[in-house]
């Protein structure tokens, strides 16, 4: 695991009616990772601050990679802001204002991401600016929050549109279609990976998951199962999923709840996996992630505002 240390530094702030924004910062020793806090224009140190934890890929603070532009994280924010709710959101690792931290992806594991969650409750905590803190984690988020909550000893957390089952199973679930035998050759794979073994002549077919330089980060997250890991945490709970989401079943999070069933259980049926509205249809649904006009679901900043200052 990555040892870090960390400063933070304020060198703007942008004011509106109702939020202000700061950038700050995460220094490491491969670099420094760069995030935006929102805040309420009337906040006291007894707001309450959610740090939000980007899903798979190479994801930015306002919720956007390589081919689409949603905005989401920027509009959760800023709605999150008007209900006195502070938000800090940065870019990954390599991404955007993240670039200086990028490591090899040999040298990357998935405890590098909870460790730089980790180092961002430590962070915010030491300002003495804000009352409770929340760590809410979407999508690959997920599970890297519930192991940074648990390991910061956040006073809450939020699960959005985050997996269920190991990802050694879902993997599974999305190769089921291959034809049989690269099928069976990919579980074997699978199963390999979460024996902490590596793939010594992965099929040039499978490489894009087999390849020596992203199977350090594979095994190291199948050491993890979320319906484990929720259950562990010693504080409020709550699990947001949408009924229109395409890249996580509702049966995900149906896990979780029955890993935990004291959680908060937040379910929009329209919501899709960047959190606004869209049809079922795949192709209709897509298309929606291309479209940053687009508004967040309604109530879904009221459920996790609510949720967070209860």
């Amino acid at each position: 695991m990555i040892k870090c240390m960390f400063l933070f530094f304020v060198p703007l702030v942008v004011f509106s009616q109702t939020s202000s924004s700061e950038e700050f910062s995460l220094k490491t020793p491969t670099g420094t990772i760069l995030g935006t806090l929102t805040t309420p224009a009337d906040a006291g140190t007894d707001t309450p601050l959610v740090l939000l934890i980007a899903g798979s890929g190479p994801t930015d603070r306002n919720g956007n990679g390589p081919g689409f532009r949603s905005d989401a994280y920027q509009k959760l924010a800023e709605a999150l802001s008007q209900r006195g709710v502070a938000m800090l959101r940065y870019d990954k690792r390599g991404v955007a204002g993240s670039k200086s931290a990028a490591v090899r992806e040999e040298d990357l594991t998935f405890d590098t991401f909870i460790q730089d969650a980790v180092g961002w409750v430590d962070t915010l905590r030491k300002t003495r600016r804000f009352g409770k803190i929340t760590v809410a984690g979407h999508s690959e988020g997920s599970l890297i929050g519930m192991v940074a909550a648990r390991r910061a000893h956040a006073d809450r957390y939020v699960s959005i549109a985050g997996a269920g089952r190991n990802i050694n199973e879902v993997l599974k679930t999305q190769l089921a279609t291959l034809p049989d035998s690269m099928r069976m050759e990919a579980y074997r794979g699978l199963d390999s990976l979460r024996e902490g073994k590596r793939v010594q002549k992965p099929n040039p077919l499978l490489y894009s998951i087999f390849r020596p330089s992203v199977q350090p980060f594979v095994i190291s997250w199948m050491q993890y199962d979320p319906a484990e890991e929720i259950i562990k945490l010693d504080m409020p709970v709550a699990i947001v999923q949408g009924g229109h989401d395409i890249q996580v079943a509702m049966s995900e999070a149906e896990r979780l709840r029955e890993a935990r069933p004291s959680a908060k259980w937040i379910v929009f049926d329209a919501m899709n996996h960047l959190l606004k509205d869209a049809p079922a249809e795949r192709n209709a649904n897509l298309a929606t992630y291309n479209q940053p006009d687009f508004p967040l679901t309604i109530g879904l900043v009221e459920a996790i505002a609510d949720f967070i200052k209860e």
